[in-house]
């Protein structure tokens, strides 16, 4: 008797792992199994597919416009951000200008501030606290009237994402980013710390100054240069250059802006590059301007503190190597 009649294959077994026929040799069953799987010439192909209409460059736009994030999908571009430092600049002479007709008015010369680096600082402080609640404005009133968006959730300002936190314990671990950053950037500023006063330190010769600067630190910065920032710039540039790039972007520029303040020490021009990343990645994971606000108002807070420190009350200057 044959193996196969001795030994027949169990019946749950799947008809093609069960051991061949008597009748049937292994090369014909190899044979079989390959004209199975092979494709046949004669097999009728699909139907063919009607031409797909071609688009439009404004329909492919707005196809990838519609696949954007939400966070990304903002009516402004990058015209009306030029738009906006244009009309910054423009708002800068035309402020010096009121600022020299005031004066004149009271009976002064402005070149009697020019003469003075004091009553520069603090015109220049001054300038620039009237000129950022312009910008805010500005923004604010382009996202109702223009845009017809709500004001504030239009720039990104949202509530915190629910979480398995408690909503204080979210808020808090903010907070202490903002002071872990604050340390961290301070101490690695001391590495290179610049060699001479800076124009941001010069504000401290005055206190009258110092203290506008201060308060204008902690509680006009954070919320102009976020809405700025974060709210206005990162959604066009993350929407043009992905996500990584408009972190990186909105990074350098914010670090790029405070240049001015801390002309002579390159390096921590470097390390506000790298605050404006932290504060953008921070923006970017929470989808909220408000995350970034609460971190950048914990980080000058803590700034400010140890300014307060360093200078015993502003009754010394900051010491240099």
């Amino acid at each position: 008797m044959a193996d196969f009649d001795q030994n027949p294959p169990a019946p749950d077994l799947p008809p093609d792992l069960r051991p061949p026929a008597p009748e049937q040799s292994i090369s014909d069953l190899i044979v079989a199994k390959a004209s199975e799987s092979a494709p046949t010439l004669f097999e009728p192909s699909a139907e063919p597919q009607p031409p797909q209409p071609k688009l439009t460059p404004a329909e492919s736009a707005q196809i990838r416009y519609a696949y954007l994030p939400s966070a990304l999908r903002v009516p402004w571009r990058w015209i009306n951000i030029v738009q906006l430092v244009l009309l910054s600049i423009a708002g800068i002479f035309l402020l010096t200008m009121c600022f020299m007709l005031v004066y004149a008015a009271l009976g002064h010369s402005f070149s009697e501030i020019q003469k003075s680096a004091t009553e520069t600082n603090y015109f220049g402080v001054i300038l620039q606290a009237v000129l950022d609640i312009g910008i805010l404005g500005y923004m604010l009133a382009e996202m109702r009237l223009r845009w017809k968006l709500p004001a504030w959730s239009g720039l990104g300002w949202h509530r915190l994402a629910p979480t398995q936190l408690p909503s204080l314990l979210s808020y808090s671990g903010l907070i202490f980013t903002g002071f872990v950053l604050s340390i961290s950037i301070s101490a690695a500023g001391a590495l290179w710390p610049p060699k001479t006063q800076m124009p941001v330190e010069q504000l401290l010769n005055d206190n009258r100054t110092a203290i506008l600067f201060m308060i204008m630190a902690v509680f006009v910065a954070p919320i102009v240069e976020e809405t700025l920032f974060r709210g206005y710039l990162y959604p066009v540039a993350a929407r043009s250059f992905g996500v990584p790039g408009g972190i990186f972007l909105t990074g350098l520029l914010f670090g790029l802006l405070h240049a001015g303040q801390l002309s002579g020490g390159p390096w921590l021009i470097i390390l506000m590059v790298v605050v404006g990343s932290v504060l953008t990645w921070i923006r970017a994971k929470t989808g909220t301007v408000l995350a970034s606000f609460i971190v950048h108002t914990a980080y000058n807070s803590l700034q400010v503190i140890a300014l307060l420190i360093t200078t015993h009350g502003l009754t010394k200057s900051i010491p240099h190597t």
